[in-house]
């Protein structure tokens, strides 16, 4: 009787603010404030399976009607409180198809009821208020619907969300974490299409759980230095969003599992890479605007450092931790080199062909971005030995790695990267269109373009790496 009472309320109650209480907030704001508040209002339907069908396989039948009934009313509009006149995206689709992969989730895996019920707090309170301060509030935009004042308004409404369920369902909930896991849902809630409904769930679920089996310094500070440094990058524009995700993951996985000796590694050479990225941006009023890096150039950059971090915390093998050096360093060299060439008063010169070529092409070095490559190869070996504690013979193949991926990139860029010419101008390019123009393909293979020579020489280096590293470090 208990569960059947607890469908009779949870569908009045839908139903009542869907055809009661939506349509007279439409007639008297707008139908986007009649949907977010709506959407606000929906953490009750948490509160009801709480209380009438917890742990039952009921909490997984409600989220499962509702995603049906909302993809009719998607498909045949008999929800007219709650659609835009665009109707451009399946926001209420994805909203209950999120909720019922929450609680489906919860029902096998109890250990994540809290954490999910936690997420959904911050799913309906921090995409309502997101929406409704973001669309009212003039501000910076961050993304194409998304501005700053509303993602304030999301980590603020995700915070009072999750202060409220920590009183009255999860009082083992540190306060910290309260804080880390707002700002968590507001960096996801700037997904776009809908899809945020899916990310803050996410996101907010596994750190909560994280949360709740492993709390310890190292895991608060692991997630707040990924929240700082998605704050930096991302909204700067340095990088774009999914990369700034991306950083932040990277970030975290060298505080938790690398320590803080390879977190400050990281951040070395992120921040001296987005400083020089800076400083040439604004250096002179005829260069153009300095495009952000994109998710595809730190997968690149930082994947390979990823795995080996993440395998040298699961393992506790050493030589792990360096190769993760050697990966991360050797990238950030390499585009130390690049980076600082663009500031040498005189063009790069590519040895394999024997001529100055454009500052930014591939395959030319400068005195300048060399003496840069060897200066900060040195630093890294000496980073690693005497802040890492790596043994003497390891730092100076660290230093020796990192530097030698800078010369294979060059190499790679010189002779195997694709270069096309100009039918207007006739220079010599990288790029497939020049001058609002198709170039013509001169020398290099085409499908090797600057990421894939990246990609290459990075994986070469940590290949050659990994068994001098387990000679040595065994």
């Amino acid at each position: 009787m208990q569960v059947v009472w607890g469908y009779i309320l949870i569908f009045s109650y839908v139903f009542m603010l869907i055809f009661c209480a939506g349509p007279l907030l439409k007639k008297k704001t707008d139908v986007e404030f009649s949907r977010k508040t709506v959407h606000i209002a929906l953490f009750v339907v948490w509160v009801l399976i709480d209380l009438f069908m917890k742990n039952t396989v009921h909490q997984v039948i409600v989220p499962f009607v509702f995603l049906v009934l909302n993809w009719l009313s998607y498909k045949f509009h008999f929800y007219k409180s709650l659609e835009r006149e665009e109707n451009d995206h399946m926001g209420i689709v994805y909203f209950a198809a999120a909720v019922l992969v929450v609680m489906t989730l919860s029902l096998f895996f109890p250990s994540l009821y809290l954490p999910g019920g936690a997420a959904i707090f911050c799913l309906t309170f921090g995409d309502g208020f997101a929406a409704l301060i973001g669309s009212r509030v003039s501000s910076r935009k961050i993304r194409e619907h998304k501005s700053v004042a509303g993602y304030v308004a999301c980590g603020l409404a995700c915070m009072t969300a999750l202060f409220s369920f920590r009183a009255l369902y999860w009082p083992q909930l540190p306060v910290e974490y309260v804080f880390l896991l707002a700002g968590l849902g507001a960096v996801a809630e700037l997904t776009e299409g809908g899809k945020d409904n899916f990310t803050v769930t996410g996101m907010v679920m596994v750190a909560g759980w994280a949360v709740q089996e492993m709390a310890s310094f190292a895991l608060t500070e692991a997630f707040l230095w990924g929240w700082l440094v998605f704050q930096v990058v991302f909204l700067s524009g340095a990088i774009d969003y999914p990369g700034s995700l991306l950083s932040m993951a990277i970030v975290f996985v060298f505080r938790y599992f690398g320590g803080r000796e390879s977190l400050f590694f990281l951040l070395l050479t992120y921040f001296t890479i987005f400083i020089l990225g800076k400083l040439y941006a604004g250096r002179e009023k005829e260069i153009k605007q300095h495009q952000g890096r994109v998710l595809l150039q730190i997968f690149i950059n930082g994947i390979l450092g990823l795995i080996a971090m993440l395998y040298f915390g699961l393992t506790g093998e050493k030589w792990l931790q360096w190769l993760a050096v050697i990966a991360i360093g050797g990238n950030f060299i390499d585009s130390l080199s690049s980076d600082a060439g663009r500031f040498s008063a005189q063009l790069p010169y590519d040895f394999f062909h024997k001529k100055s070529v454009e500052k930014g092409m591939s395959g030319g070095m400068t005195v300048l971005g060399t003496g840069c490559a060897m200066v900060g190869s040195l630093l890294t070996g000496v980073y690693s030995g005497f802040v890492m504690q790596a043994e003497a013979v390891v730092a100076c193949l660290i230093g020796v790695m990192v530097f030698a991926q800078t010369l294979l990139d060059t190499w790679m860029g010189s002779i195997l990267q694709a270069k096309y010419q100009c039918c207007k101008c006739g220079k010599i390019t990288e790029k497939k269109k020049h001058c609002s123009q198709e170039t013509d393909h001169v020398f290099g293979k085409k499908w090797m373009d600057n990421n894939m020579v990246n990609m290459i020489s990075s994986g070469i280096i940590v290949l050659i790496s990994i068994p001098l590293l387990i000679i040595l470090v065994r």
